[in-house]
């Protein structure tokens, strides 16, 4: 997954291996290494994350391996905008 920035002269990119903690867990249950296991709280991210899986009409209690590839880029994207609000 790669962003590019035009005109700032920057490229974000996202390697799924550092992302993606075990392909086999439901996103829910800690698939994605920056959002831990979401069971176990409510958040903004959580509420993010079901509204992307409901905009491509799957869910996440699915294992990672069994959802639509776009769902990585739009869970990618929900990342770096969470990044480049820390970062400002």
């Amino acid at each position: 997954m790669c962003v590019e920035c035009n005109g700032l002269d920057v490229r974000l990119e996202v390697d799924p291996a550092l992302i993606v903690e075990d392909p086999t867990r439901a996103v829910l249950d800690g698939a994605l290494r920056w959002y831990g296991d979401l069971r176990k709280k409510m958040s903004f991210a959580r509420g993010e994350l079901e509204s992307i899986a409901q905009h491509y009409q799957t869910s996440l209690e699915l294992p990672w391996q069994e959802l639509p590839e776009r769902m990585f880029s739009a869970c990618s994207m929900c990342f770096i905008g969470w990044l480049m609000r820390a970062i400002r």
